[in-house]
């Protein structure tokens, strides 16, 4: 999970208050998120996408088409945090929840891992973000839960791989060296998928924070 900016100018089509989904809310949830799931960043891959309401409404008009409450999400995410009613999470568009810093993203390729997420900025709403990211990355509450986070996994293993052979090819290929940078850089901008996880790798490695700091 990291940290997105809004667009604060708020589509027209929620002052009519006939439908909280409609084309220009999804296509500017859609750029704002940079076409990515908010929880598990996954991206591509994604089959079903959700206008996901941050803190459920409930009957709430007002909280129903609040612009700042839309939130755009993948069908196997919207699904894990209403069932487990996830409602006390960190907010990614409110800078001062420092969601980024707040907790840990890691997975290791080798050998296959489940992914682990470690809270470092203790609170309520970290502690329940980090059960949440657990329950969506790994979790085996229902057969389909669990084959949709395998799933989940898998495709966090290949971005994973590719930025550590990149990163790899940075350091050892003196010829390609600023080709595998301008890649390093790719991987960690907000556009790509799973960049929490990428990012922490460079938050963990002196050498890596002082070559790449600056892109996170």
């Amino acid at each position: 999970m990291i940290y997105v900016q809004k667009n604060s100018s708020i589509p027209s089509s929620l002052a009519r208050q006939t439908s909280y989904s409609g084309e220009d809310v999804t296509e500017q949830l859609n750029s704002d998120f940079h076409g990515k799931c908010y929880i598990c960043e996954q991206k591509e891959s994604i089959t079903t996408y959700h206008v996901e309401h941050f803190v459920p409404h409930r009957g709430d008009v007002a909280l129903k088409y609040d612009w700042n409450n839309l939130f755009l999400s993948c069908g196997h995410c919207n699904s894990v945090k209403t069932a487990r009613q996830f409602d006390d999470i960190l907010n990614c568009s409110d800078k001062s929840h420092q969601v980024e810093k707040s907790i840990r993203h890691y997975c290791n390729p080798f050998p296959r891992e489940v992914a682990v997420f470690e809270v470092k900025i203790p609170s309520i709403k970290a502690n329940n973000t980090r059960d949440l990211l657990d329950k969506t990355f790994n979790g085996e509450h229902t057969g389909f839960k669990k084959l949709e986070s395998a799933n989940l996994r898998a495709l966090l293993l290949k971005e994973i791989e590719d930025f550590s052979d990149a990163i790899e090819g940075f350091e050892e290929d003196v010829d390609e060296k600023e080709y595998y940078k301008n890649k390093i850089i790719q991987h960690l901008n907000s556009n790509s998928a799973f960049t929490a996880f990428k990012r922490w790798i460079i938050r963990d490695n002196t050498k890596l924070i002082g070559e790449f700091g600056y892109f996170i």
